[in-house]
């Protein structure tokens, strides 16, 4: 893997490798745990890279600006903190050393996660798995002491592993002939689990939210661990109900005409906009959404509904529907796409809203605009 002739080592050595590999270290640490594995791989051949080596960062860092609307999402009633751990047996072709791998969740969102070489080479799944339950422990006692701190205390921490082998030697501490040559600070995954400081618990393989920092994995398992990690666009987050963060209403007002509503009345209004512009478009009349300039010349008022219908898309109620950035992307250049009708969006709910929903929905969008927004200024699309 390193540069296979002296041309391209020169080359190479004109190229800013190690700080491309910082600044994707640095991005990875703080908000972007989906890139740890590919970082991680690429950072290992920052003494000596090649040209293949130079053309992935690339591809890293494209794929960075390509998303660089993600952004991890917390919130929801759970706020409890658990584990998943992952591992790479003899990932490094070179040293043979496997790769531990493994992410905390509290809240719905990341907070801390890892993809590193382990420091010694493992001789079987069962002790480079075991190796990654004891880093993992590690963190979840910090994790819980740390949140005991805040106060929030929480009993035990679940840790989700994969190797069933590696379990079985955590909680049955006997003596094996093929763990005898286990280091005796691995053993302390015993201890944690004894004292009830740690639970582990099986899970099968494509439910672990660990392998995308493991290994390279298909596009439908890693869009599924980015968003088990929290990690999602802006524009179609699945925020909890108590997070008022779905901006889609403001684009109906720029459409509609007026400014968007102060934030004393923005969720009931919120509601209204979506609600109502469901049953505009289920019923075909899309166009009444509009302000009156837009639909004064055809093209502009059919490119206007035409972000509308990706929008309502973007908010569908179950979030599997909801199309990804790139996917987007590709429907404002697009007529092909088609929206089922009778469809639900998702509606931030409260108790103050969900109590005026029924009435709300009787008026007319633009009727109820205007009586919310009569002391504001006009704010026409042109």
């Amino acid at each position: 893997m390193s540069p296979s002739n002296e041309a391209e080592r020169m080359e190479m050595s004109r190229v800013l490798y190690e700080s491309a590999v910082g600044s994707l270290m640095f991005v990875m640490i703080c908000t972007r745990p989906n890139i740890a594995q590919a970082v991680g791989a690429a950072s290992r051949y920052m003494a000596n890279p090649s040209r293949e080596h130079w053309n992935t960062i690339k591809r890293i860092l494209r794929y960075i600006k390509g998303t660089s609307d993600a952004v991890l999402c917390y919130g929801g009633s759970k706020f409890t903190v658990r584990g998943h751990i992952d591992l790479d047996f003899a990932g490094d072709l070179e040293k043979r050393k496997s790769t531990t791998g493994y992410v905390f969740i509290i809240a719905g969102g990341a907070v801390s996660w890892v993809s590193k070489l382990q420091t010694v080479i493992a001789l079987s799944t069962t002790k480079a798995e075991y190796m990654a339950t004891t880093q993992a422990c590690k963190e979840a006692i910090w994790m819980k002491k740390l949140m005991e701190e805040l106060g929030h205390k929480q009993e035990k921490i679940l840790l989700y592993c994969d190797s069933q082998s590696a379990l079985h030697i955590a909680r049955n501490p006997v003596f094996h002939s093929r763990t005898k040559h286990i280091d005796v600070q691995y053993h302390f995954v015993r201890e944690v689990v004894e004292d009830g400081s740690v639970d582990f618990q099986k899970v099968h393989t494509k439910e672990n939210q660990a392998d995308a920092l493991t290994i390279p994995i298909n596009t439908d398992k890693y869009i599924w661990c980015r968003s088990s990690y929290g990690l999602t666009e802006t524009f179609a987050c699945q925020y909890p109900n108590n997070l008022y963060h779905c901006n889609y209403d403001l684009l109906i007002y720029h459409f509609s005409g007026y400014a968007a509503p102060d934030s004393s009345n923005h969720g009931e209004v919120q509601e209204c906009l979506l609600t109502s512009t469901w049953d505009s478009w289920n019923q075909g009349r899309a166009v009444n959404l509009l302000d009156p300039v837009l639909t004064r010349v055809s093209s502009r008022s059919d490119e206007a509904i035409r972000y509308v219908h990706i929008g309502l898309l973007c908010v569908q109620e179950n979030v599997e529907d909801r199309p990804i950035k790139d996917s987007v992307i590709m429907m404002l250049s697009s007529n092909s796409f088609i929206l089922r009708k009778y469809n639900k969006s998702f509606v931030p709910q409260n108790s103050k809203t969900s109590t005026h929903q029924h009435n709300l929905t009787r008026f007319p969008l633009r009727k109820f605009l205007l009586g919310q927004t009569s002391k504001m200024t006009p704010n026409y699309v042109v």
